[in-house]
């Protein structure tokens, strides 16, 4: 074989160096933009149902507020929840002579806004000394023959004001049990529902009043509104505003934390597939 074949030189083609790659005409893309458009809506969404909820926990607060300040709890009733609220509008003191008066009143009631159909008016009467004193009504045609003959006074309210007429008498008064109240009640702060007044009518009550104690003494004559449901209406409502202040804060810090999060993280520059 001739020596020329073995030693002619071997040409080597030099490979060239790959060139880069052009970025992709829809520019670099970040790790996140293929997620679902929903999770912003959702933030947006979790932010103003707490804005709901905290100003829903702000109104249940503000009206357990007022029913703790307007409405007086029983004393005698426990636990505080089942207690009956009371609003106590002071008409006036009556100055008495005798043990026993009749109360004529024209109008005497307690209006509470709200909850007004949620209750129940009443009269009660307080002695200056904390004396017991038994409070019952019935119509006046059952009152007068009771009462007549014996030693009583008449208080009147006129005006915002009280007018008291002794009426004299020698016969014993009897006793106050035997008759058939529509409405009685004795302590030393009784409640009863007030009667119909009304001077044209037979079935027009009067508000007889007895006193246990020492007499004569003043009489306070209060107008009540009691709502039963009182106390578990304030419950209910803390409840409820604690439970919205709760989720509504956990709901707007959980949506504007995601946010603000987004807004400061770092775009990861993926490839995107060349041309």
């Amino acid at each position: 074989m001739p020596d020329s074949i073995a030693s002619d030189p071997v040409s080597v083609t030099s490979i060239p160096a790959e060139a880069p790659k052009a970025p992709s005409a829809t520019g670099p893309r970040t790790a996140g933009a293929h997620r679902s458009s929903r999770k912003p809506i959702l933030r947006i969404a979790a932010v103003v149902l707490g804005a709901v909820l905290l100003l829903a926990a702000a109104a249940f607060g503000a009206s357990a507020a007022w029913i703790r300040g307007t409405f007086a709890f029983e004393p005698d009733q426990a636990p505080w929840w089942s207690s009956a609220g009371v609003v106590r509008l002071d008409s006036g003191t009556v100055a008495l002579d005798s043990e026993v008066a009749i109360i004529d009143l024209a109008h005497l009631d307690v209006a509470v806004p709200f909850v007004q159909g949620l209750g129940r008016s009443g009269l009660s009467v307080v002695t200056a000394d904390g004396s017991p004193v038994f409070l019952a009504s019935a119509p006046v045609a059952l009152v007068d023959p009771f009462v007549m003959g014996t030693a009583y006074d008449v208080a009147t309210l006129e005006g915002g004001s009280w007018s008291v007429r002794p009426v004299p008498g020698v016969r014993a008064l009897g006793d106050p049990g035997t008759l058939p109240w529509d409405a009685s009640a004795s302590g030393r702060a009784p409640v009863i529902e007030p009667p119909v007044s009304d001077p044209s009518s037979t079935a027009s009550g009067s508000v007889f009043v007895r006193l246990e104690g020492q007499s004569p003494t003043s009489l306070r004559v209060d107008a009540v509104f009691t709502w039963p449901d009182a106390g578990r209406a304030f419950g209910i409502l803390v409840l409820a505003s604690v439970l919205s202040a709760i989720i509504g804060g956990a709901l707007v810090a959980t949506g504007a934390g995601r946010s603000g999060r987004g807004r400061h993280r770092r775009p990861t520059l993926v490839e995107g597939s060349g041309g």
